[in-house]
């Protein structure tokens, strides 16, 4: 049997001391008619070993299927704790059955994965949003260089994907045709193969919240704005919606911490992702993710928008989010939104397209981690094209709850382009946060270097020690163009 490697992927995701999900995909137009009738196809196979033995693993199996974009996730279980493996998989559509030990592993690539430890001591990892796809131009994602070289340096606890990896609409409201399956599955396509985000994507564990390119330019009322997209235009914003988020649910979640898994009665330490609690597909796109006294909570900042309630998540997302940053297991608290958490710009309420425009709602988290003295916050966003950490200064005083933001990875210059990219003076540094108390002022821009703000294409980088957190910006020569010690508490 000879094996092919994915079309998409393969994808580490959710990474355990004992588990680490893998997704993988292959190319619609790779399967022949008589295939293609069928829901599912169990022709995927993987192998893997612990990086010091030179026995593999016997053949596991598992399913890509037609309803979600022919896309596949495997779990592994039973694994040992910070340790390293090396693994492979890949498929054969024309003989999906025959014994897995007739397989020729010849032409897969070898990846390699390594296991969270159980109480880790520090954690280091980079993450970046805005990835703006041109065929033609190769610097696209270049910056993401750096991050596989410090992962050969010191590994990397994994890679955070903070919005808009893709450009559904990458000419914006010129964008001819962006609605149907084929045009997701070719904005992906790019995505999965670009040179710089393949080993990334393979060998460090992943996890990814979508913003608004994902399915087109200022999606900004959530998902019930299109219940009522008006007579011209429904069917077709519809029809985004709905391939859209179910890509975004195959190509970017399901490896992630939101789906629920179910062990495989036909083969030991393998699992596969089931849905939701008692949902075939979630009705939650918002989870927390404990490793050791690091805490990190992804959340959904889209699809929950209420423009009527002035709300960017809804009130149970709130309420999770509120039990996470009350837990006590945490130290450190990283909360992961894809849009400025404490950082406004000089834009209406009505315009903004972050958390200005549900000021209350903020307020509301921002009082009670005030009122409960909750330390040691790290809200970490994209989208705005530039990079910049700030802090919270509560009646004068530095506090330990901070913004820090990443993005761009690659977003090319030009007059038009300029006028959605976020300067130094734009931000409302040394002003007190929006719909908040005056004493509640967000700092001037914090770096330990020359530069304490970058407003060009570049990858954030974070480690957690015991007494600060650093926080690195590096640009796609790999100069380091911000660098600021942030102390805990």
């Amino acid at each position: 049997m000879a094996l092919h490697a994915p079309a998409y992927g393969p994808v580490l995701g959710l990474t355990t001391g004992n588990s680490v999900r893998l997704m993988a995909g292959i190319d619609h137009h790779g399967i022949d008619e008589g295939v293609s009738k069928a829901s599912k196809l169990n022709s995927g196979f993987l192998r893997f070993k612990k990086a010091a033995d030179s026995r593999w693993s016997s053949v596991k199996k598992f399913r890509f299927n037609r309803n979600f974009y022919w896309t596949g996730v495997i779990e592994l279980t039973d694994l040992t704790a910070d340790t390293e493996y090396s693994y492979q998989l890949g498929y054969d559509l024309k003989d999906p059955t025959p014994e897995p030990a007739a397989a020729d592993w010849k032409k897969i690539p070898v990846h390699s994965f390594r296991t969270a430890a159980m109480a880790p001591t520090s954690l280091h990892f980079c993450f970046g949003s805005c990835l703006r796809q041109d065929d033609d131009d190769d610097r696209v994602g270049k910056v993401l260089h750096h991050v596989s070289a410090l992962h050969a340096a010191r590994p990397l606890d994994f890679m955070l994907w903070m919005g808009d990896q893709i450009y559904n609409d990458k000419m914006l409201f010129l964008t001819a045709n962006n609605s149907s399956r084929d045009d997701f599955f070719e904005v992906y396509k790019h995505f999965f193969n670009n040179a710089y985000v393949k080993p990334i994507l393979a060998n460090i564990p992943n996890y990814m919240v979508m913003d608004d390119h994902e399915i087109e330019n200022s999606f900004a009322d959530g998902a019930a704005d299109y219940a009522n997209s008006g007579l011209f235009s429904s069917k077709t914003k519809k029809e985004r919606l709905i391939n859209g988020i179910l890509a975004m649910y195959c190509y970017q979640l399901s490896h992630g911490p939101i789906y629920n898994s179910v062990a495989d009665p036909e083969q030991p330490g393998v699992a596969f992702i089931k849905g939701q609690e008692d949902n075939q597909v979630p009705v939650r796109h918002y989870a927390a993710v404990a490793m050791g006294d690091v805490g990190l909570f992804l959340m959904d900042c889209r699809k929950e928008r209420n423009k009527d309630k002035d709300l960017l998540i809804s009130e149970h997302q709130e309420a999770a989010l509120l039990a996470f940053l009350s837990d006590p297991q945490y130290r450190v608290r990283f909360v992961v939104s894809s849009v400025t958490f404490l950082a406004d710009d000089d834009a209406s309420k009505k315009r903004a397209d972050n958390w200005k425009r549900a000021a209350a709602q903020r307020n509301r988290i921002i009082s009670h981690l005030i009122k409960h003295s909750i330390p040691n916050v790290f809200f970490l966003s994209g989208d705005v094209h530039s990079h910049f950490a700030a802090r919270l200064e509560i009646n004068k005083k530095p506090s330990s709850i901070y913004q820090l933001v990443s993005g761009s990875l690659f977003w090319p210059t030009s007059f038009i382009i300029d006028q959605i990219r976020w300067f130094r003076d734009d931000v409302m540094f040394k002003q007190p946060v929006f719909g908040c108390d005056k004493k509640v002022v967000l700092s001037n821009p914090l770096s330990d270097i020359d530069t304490d703000f970058f407003a060009s294409n570049g990858i954030g980088y974070v480690a957690v020690e015991q007494n600060e957190v650093l926080f690195r910006v590096i640009n796609e020569k790999g100069t380091t163009m911000i660098e600021a010690r942030l102390p805990l508490q």
